[in-house]
């Protein structure tokens, strides 16, 4: 969440929404989700691709990994 952010409330709903025991998984960690995405966009960058194969892609990663 940047500082210039103009809708805090809402980030702040999204993220309590993200975290609550009804969406996190156990086993969770940080760097595993941040790998799969940084590879998913950096995969859509280099290789133009539309954002629903990133997307697919980010998935995969997550599940695999």
């Amino acid at each position: 969440m940047s500082r210039f952010s103009q809708k805090t409330h809402a980030c702040k709903q999204f993220f309590n929404w993200y975290y609550s025991d009804d969406i996190a998984v156990p086993g969770f960690t940080i760097r595993r989700y941040e790998f799969a995405v940084g590879t998913a966009i950096q995969k859509l960058i280099l290789n133009d691709l539309p954002p629903e194969h990133a997307a697919i892609i980010a998935q995969t990663l997550y599940d695999y990994r």
